[in-house]
């Protein structure tokens, strides 16, 4: 498994050192994603700077999730297992040297919970950190097996208020393309997290899984991230 002393490395290879999306297909379902902001940022009330809540936010949700989901479901999935909640916190801890206040504040707020997907299928329902601002994530769901014709990560963002009302977007990574599904109106967290797991559902609920290439053994597993070079 990565170790937090590796973690200049991984933020290097998933194009967040500078904290800004780099490299980042687009398709003709995605909208591009705004990264986090240099400008700064305002206290948020419970003592942490905005612009450090987003920053450590967009890492974890949109850069090292995906890519975990993407190069080493297998991997991912079998940690799950093993650790639950605690697998995702131990992640988290990777980007603390970064933004120690605030990752060791938040780290009991990331949830998990295993959910039956259609058919074979698998949702990881990840519970993230209080989402301030766009794209932050309120749930992601890592489905396995990975679905052959669609993403393996989905994501419920927080997106913009108007006229008193919050939206979200309902996204999804697939390797380093971000893709939006569609908004709708914020009703409730209950009511989101409902209307989330039913869109995952309606999106892989067509798709065949894609078979793992071998058995996980608990002393061999490790979890990496592949990356030719060549595409940084």
């Amino acid at each position: 498994m990565l170790m937090p002393s590796r973690l200049s490395h991984l933020v290097f290879l998933c194009g967040a050192a500078a904290f800004v999306a780099t490299g980042c297909e687009t398709t003709s379902s995605e909208t591009s994603q705004p990264a986090p902001s240099a400008t700064a940022a305002a206290d948020t009330g419970d003592g942490f700077d905005l612009l450090q809540r987003h920053r450590a936010a967009y890492i974890y949700e949109h850069r090292i999730l995906p890519r975990l989901a993407h190069e080493s479901p297998q991997d991912l999935a079998f940690r799950l297992e093993e650790n639950g909640a605690q697998e995702l916190r131990d992640i988290w801890m990777w980007i603390e040297p970064e933004y120690p206040e605030f990752v060791d504040a938040a780290v009991d707020s990331i949830q998990l919970e295993k959910l039956k997907g259609p058919d074979v299928f698998d949702f990881y329902l990840i519970t993230f950190p209080e989402a301030r601002q766009t794209p932050e994530a309120i749930y992601a769901i890592f489905v396995y097996p990975v679905p052959n014709d669609n993403p393996a990560y989905y994501t419920l963002e927080k997106s913009f208020d108007h006229d008193g009302q919050s939206y979200t977007a309902f996204c999804a990574w697939e390797g380093t393309r971000h893709l939006n599904f569609g908004m709708g109106v914020s009703v409730g967290p209950k009511e989101d997290r409902e209307r989330f797991i039913e869109a995952v559902s309606s999106v892989v609920q067509q798709s065949a899984p894609v078979e793992p290439n071998a058995s996980l053994d608990s002393e061999t597993s490790e979890m990496t991230l592949r990356v030719d070079p060549e595409a940084e």
